[in-house]
């Protein structure tokens, strides 16, 4: 059987064609660092800015499965809203704080969809990498590769704290990877993560995916690693190995 990859992005941001394609780039190293490590695969990647995909990029990955967000009503519909969502933080730093609930929110709606829509007798792993990151040189698939688990990296202490999002932790969301005989638990959690998105995020505190991959999923369906093996740039301004 083949692996899923599921790669989410936004690379069509803004409207500076410089810096669409430096995360374009980073996308292309993305697909690049999957098909010299895997055979047999299948490449999902949802871009989520709401913004048409140039047809240049789409002719460049011919062996993924591009789906563009510019017609996604709901997904329009969070990045609209954000400016409504009663985020607490000073007016200072909104918009840094808008920009990660438009991210998480959008993403974690992505990720509940695509979850329903796979057959989980179609692959034998289902991978997420975020597209802006890239399997190194350390990457061990037997590391990963555990059946009945999801494969996340160690949790790390959350500076925000459990007064802001309901836990003390997180668990990095950039990589992580399943089998799929767990499917529905993980369609499970990530439907519960995405409400608690939603919900936590407009006037009780602040609240991302990697909040809640330590929130609902239980130590008896991680698998959890030191390193996963993954590299990135971060926000373009620096790299990042996890």
């Amino acid at each position: 059987m083949k692996s899923l990859f599921i790669l989410p992005c936004a690379i069509m941001v803004g409207k500076n064609q410089n810096d669409q394609l430096e995360r374009f780039f980073q996308l292309q190293h993305t697909v690049d660092s999957i098909l010299s490590r895997f055979k047999d695969v299948e490449i999902r990647i949802y871009e989520l800015t709401g913004n048409p995909i140039y047809e240049s990029f789409r002719t460049q990955l011919p062996n993924c499965i591009i789906i563009s967000s510019e017609n996604d009503q709901e997904v329009l519909n969070i990045k609209n809203n954000a400016n409504k969502v009663k985020l607490p933080v000073s007016a200072k730093i909104r918009s840094t704080y808008e920009r990660g609930y438009i991210k998480n929110a959008t993403e974690s709606l992505i990720l509940c969809r695509i979850l329903d829509d796979i057959n989980p007798l179609e692959y034998d792993r289902i991978y997420k990498i975020t597209g802006r990151y890239f399997f190194n040189n350390s990457f061990d698939l037997k590391k990963h590769n555990v059946e009945g688990k999801i494969t996340l990296k160690d949790k790390s202490k959350c500076a925000h704290g459990k007064k802001w999002t309901k836990t003390n932790y997180l668990r990095h969301c950039m990589y992580w990877s399943f089998c799929p005989t767990i499917l529905e638990d993980v369609k499970s959690k990530f439907n519960k993560i995405h409400q608690y998105i939603i919900e936590h995020s407009n006037g009780k505190g602040i609240a991302s995916i990697e909040n809640g991959l330590d929130l609902f999923f239980s130590d008896e369906l991680i698998h959890s690693i030191e390193d996963t093996g993954v590299s990135g740039r971060i926000d373009g301004q620096y790299y990042y190995i996890d």
